[in-house]
């Protein structure tokens, strides 16, 4: 089955959310009634059954006050028309001018006056559908004789909106259609993360690591352009090392042979200046072997002591009597190829003793992080030269100054090395003057 893109499922989930939150906002607003709503039909719920119980004209009052008592109405001494006290302060007509309108329509024949009367405050009436009131709905109904029926029911002469209950309801569906959109997101978010993670792994790791083709056709998409362009860069990587596998091999039978020959040169000066030329080019294809060398992928990552993996690498350089001291190492142990360690370490040794006549090597441990650093008190390297020295073959302008021995592949190896282990090759300059060449290696 096809599955709509993620950006589609995403607005159609919180579309759904709105629509139900909508809806069940706009029932808890239907269900709650106005409080001159409720006034009304209390009344008429009390009228109704008073007026259909005796016919108009009405002749029989006594029957007219058994009715009014069974539904709740006070029954008033008959008399004479009683003057309007609308005008009481608090009252508010407009209610009782709209069940007027309702009793004249459905009763039309019938002459009746409704009127607001305020209540005593010492007791006031209570009425069993609305509980306490505030004052009486005054009725006045003319009978036969020219008389007036006079009768009253509790009521509040300013109705207001009862007191709404909690909006229980829609805030629990829109909290349960908020939960079921989260959810859902997560579902169809979930393969990020282990994307991620898989596609940096792929960048630290010089093997070629398959990322699952799961999820949302975009992260299928996105795993699928990443596993391409991995096979891409394991060609090309294969291609080149193979080439310069080629080329190194090849060139060391006739380098051999013009060895020989130079040495049949009687001239002393052409014989110096041919075997340096000579011995450039030994060193540019032991130099290109041993990086090739150095990408030995068999080594597996092991659990190594690193004091004493820095203590070997001073060891071997300060027994040809030159320079080298470290600090104390870490106490826990670093996982890692030690033998590419080794070598990278040895590279930037190597160049602190070739610039500046010695080196100090020193540890510092961090939460996720060990820094191994190189320093030496040489000329250092300019800000605008850092990127490009880690480049194969680049020779900095101190390396050209000194005509110092060496092609360019010592800070690339070590900067390679570091990468494939997660970690970095930073350069930076020493205070009180100097270089120091630090590898970030992450603790597992």
């Amino acid at each position: 089955m096809v599955k709509a893109p993620l950006r589609i499922r995403l607005a159609a989930v919180m579309v759904l959310m709105a629509v139900l939150s909508a809806l069940a906002w706009w029932r808890h607003g239907c269900r709650a009634p106005a409080g001159t709503n409720l006034e009304i039909e209390i009344a008429r719920s009390k009228l109704a059954p008073l007026l259909a119980a005796v016919p108009t004209p009405i002749r029989q009052p006594e029957r007219l006050a058994q009715v009014a008592q069974a539904v709740g109405i006070e029954v008033m001494p008959t008399g004479p028309l009683l003057a309007p006290v609308t005008d009481s302060p608090g009252a508010d007509v407009a209610w009782v001018e709209t069940l007027s309108a309702w009793l004249h329509r459905t009763y039309p024949g019938r002459v009746i006056y409704l009127d607001l009367e305020p209540a005593p405050t010492a007791s006031p009436p209570t009425d069993a559908a609305r509980g306490p009131a505030t004052g009486f709905l005054r009725i006045q109904m003319l009978m036969a004789e020219g008389r007036w029926w006079h009768g009253r029911l509790p009521t509040a002469l300013d109705p207001s909106p009862p007191a709404a209950s909690p909006p229980w309801a829609p805030i629990g569906l829109t909290a349960l259609a908020l939960v079921v959109a989260i959810g859902w997101m997560m579902r169809m978010l979930k393969p990020v993360p282990r994307l991620a993670r898989r596609a940096q792994a792929a960048l630290t790791t010089p093997h070629t690591l398959d990322l699952g083709e799961e999820g949302a056709p975009e992260l299928r998409q996105i795993a699928r352009a990443v596993n391409g362009l991995q096979r891409q860069r394991q060609q090309i990587s294969e291609a080149r090392e193979g080439l310069l596998r080629t080329i190194s091999h090849d060139l060391k039978t006739p380098l051999t042979r013009m060895r020989l020959r130079v040495e049949l040169i009687d001239d002393a000066a052409v014989r110096y200046g041919l075997e340096r030329d000579l011995g450039f080019l030994d060193d540019v294809v032991a130099a290109s072997l041993h990086r090739l060398e150095g990408r030995d992928e068999s080594e597996s990552v092991q659990r190594v002591d690193l004091d004493a993996l820095l203590a070997a690498v001073a060891a071997d350089l300060s027994s040809e009597g030159r320079p080298v001291t470290r600090g104390a190492g870490p106490e826990r142990p670093l996982r890692c190829r030690p033998t590419a360690i080794r070598r990278a370490l040895g590279n930037l040794v190597e160049n602190a003793l070739k610039y500046a006549g010695q080196a100090h090597l020193r540890v510092e441990e961090a939460a996720r992080d060990i820094w191994i650093h190189v320093e030496d008190r040489g000329p250092g390297i300019p800000d605008d030269e850092r990127e490009l020295v880690i480049q194969p073959y680049y020779r900095g302008p101190a390396a050209r100054d000194r005509d110092a021995e060496g092609i360019g592949l010592g800070l690339a190896i070590c900067h390679r090395i570091a990468r494939e282990h997660g970690g970095d090759l930073v350069l930076e300059d020493r205070r009180g003057g100097g270089l120091r060449a630090s590898i970030r290696l992450p603790v597992a």
